[in-house]
């Protein structure tokens, strides 16, 4: 089911998801807490896995195309991990 919104002409698609019972609990739990409806903060809870996931990919991306560039200039092998983990404190 497409339903476009007023707002900003974007396009939703509706998704069901099969959870078990004790999730759902929480999540009403939750959601009652928070003031909101359940179906905000499910959609809240996909919105940061997603930004998540998309800078874990960004870093690996960087990383290897970092490891790549170093390789091809005679730099002493260090990894892109190593170096981040020395900037770590």
């Amino acid at each position: 089911m497409k339903t476009k919104t007023a707002i900003n002409d974007t396009i939703l698609e509706k998704v069901t998801l099969v959870l078990p019972k004790e999730i759902v609990d929480d999540l009403n739990k939750i959601a009652s807490f928070n003031e909101t409806s359940r179906e905000d903060l499910v959609y809240s809870y996909i919105v940061d896995g997603i930004a998540g996931d998309s800078r874990t990919v960004k870093r690996m991306n960087f990383t290897d195309h970092v490891n790549e560039t170093l390789g091809k200039n005679n730099i002493p092998p260090k990894t892109v991990e190593d170096i981040f983990n020395n900037l770590v404190y």
